[in-house]
């Protein structure tokens, strides 16, 4: 994590209430209790005031919270005042579980007593914006790591063991964690500030489904998916409920496809020159649905959308100068993909590109397009591990190619998009000294390519 970002964090203590698995127990009713040592017995949680969020991060050894993927994951809520746990019950369904937690007294809400916990006390704190770096860091402190271990919770224990395995991911969407061999990642959806307070917390699936039509084309997908999808205990699917909980719990299954939004692309931008969004509204690519749409996250309102029907697993949607939209279109259905320029407005399609013969551009997965200075299109085709520039009237004016070979049904070439750079970047790469220069050499070992105009 950047050692530039501090989160002041703490663990408070809590009573527990639990219901699930057929039964209902009350955890920690008679309050915290402190041992002579100063060592704490009792249920905490971890409490990030500035990301106004705290973490649940052992909730499931407890033998009320059912043995399935969500819930032997952490459990990640808003804080009720922004500040702390308040003085409230906070009531939380799970889906298939129920958890309260019942504030104890401030006095004995301090669960780090303990004086060789507080002389690591910094080495947490410094764990950054992401929640779950937070938690899996406090998990894999001695003092905890040991307590779990010795615990009689083996799902407690089996978590600890993919904590120990689990790698993590720096890039463009912010910090990702991947436990071996897991099908999905863990990762947080939060707008965060340069110094790691979130500003802001968006659902897509709230805000989608304010339109009706979006709604159902949505609902359809989630009850496509549930049947389609593999059943790992005979009753999780066959008792899910729909919405925004019901593709959650869908992309947390192990198996694919069972992602029912798959958001690969969002874009703020300035306001249209038709009006028909603001400065600020946020334009999203819903690969799953084969959807783009423009929306006010402030509003929660559905601005405007286009595609099933005209679009397969689209990627890159960008805006133009002029208000029309650029998009990469797979046409994963139909084995061809083109670059389209879509005028908003009149919703349908005002230039675009294919290959002759079609399929020569065919990128299932992956890939991308934007326009460039010049008004050329710099395309990427990322399966067969190649960029090309063309011009408007079709013509390819410089490409590139990895060598590597063309990947084949869900894999990826080595070359996942190509993006444009300002001259003067590209000039930090020359000079006399420019085959020892770091970025020079990263990019030789990394992309292996070679011009083909």
């Amino acid at each position: 994590m950047p050692s530039s970002i501090r989160v002041d964090s703490r663990v408070e203590a809590v009573i527990l209430e639990v219901e699930g698995n057929g039964s209902h127990t009350l955890y920690g009713g008679d309050g915290p209790r402190y041992n002579p040592d100063g060592s704490f017995n009792g249920h905490a949680v971890l409490v990030v005031p500035p990301a106004r969020r705290f973490m649940d991060a052992t909730l499931q050894q407890y033998a009320e919270v059912p043995d399935t993927e969500r819930g032997t994951a952490p459990l990640l809520a808003p804080l009720p005042d922004g500040v702390g746990l308040g003085s409230a019950w906070l009531a939380i369904d799970r889906g298939d579980h129920r958890v309260v937690y019942r504030p104890v007294p401030a006095d004995q809400r301090e669960a780090w007593r303990k004086p060789s916990r507080q002389a690591s006390h910094d080495d947490y704190r410094r764990a950054g914006a992401n929640l779950a770096a937070n938690v899996f860091d406090m998990l894999r402190s001695e003092f905890f790591r040991d307590k779990s271990l010795a615990s009689p919770y083996p799902r407690l224990h089996r978590l600890i063991k993919a904590l120990d395995e689990a790698t993590s991911i720096a890039d463009g969407h912010g910090y990702r964690f991947r436990p071996a061999g897991a099908a999905a990642e863990v990762r947080l959806a939060d707008i965060l500030s340069p110094d790691g307070a979130v500003l802001a917390s968006h659902s897509l699936y709230d805000v989608l489904t304010t339109e009706p039509v979006l709604a159902a084309l949505i609902e359809t997908h989630i009850d496509r998916r549930r049947a389609a999808s593999p059943d790992p205990d005979g009753t999780v699917l066959a008792t899910l409920p729909g919405g925004r909980d019901a593709s959650q719990r869908l992309r947390d299954l192990p198996g694919a496809p069972a992602d029912v939004l798959h958001a690969n692309t969002v874009e703020v931008l300035s306001a249209h020159p038709g009006g028909l969004w603001s400065d600020g509204d946020v334009l999203v690519s819903l690969r799953n649905l084969d959807l783009i749409a423009v929306v006010d996250l402030s509003d929660r309102e559905v601005r405007w959308h286009f595609g099933p029907g005209q679009l397969s697993g689209q990627h890159q949607p960008s805006a133009l100068p002029g208000g029309n939209l650029l998009v990469f279109d797979n046409g994963a259905a139909v084995g061809r993909s083109r670059v389209l320029e879509i005028d908003p407005a009149a919703r349908r399609i005002a230039w675009q590109y294919t290959a002759g013969p079609p399929q020569h551009l065919f990128c299932a997965l992956a890939g991308g397009c934007e326009q460039l200075p010049t008004g050329n299109i710099l395309i990427s085709d990322s399966q067969a591990g190649r960029a090309l520039e063309i011009t408007r009237s079709g013509e390819v004016v410089w490409a590139v190619q990895t060598r590597m070979p063309r990947t084949q049904g869900a894999s990826r070439a080595e070359l996942y998009r190509m993006a444009a750079v300002p001259a003067s970047t590209a000039l930090l790469l020359r000079g006399a000294n420019h085959t020892n220069h770091a970025a020079r050499r990263l990019a030789d070992a990394q992309l292996r390519c070679t011009p083909q105009h």
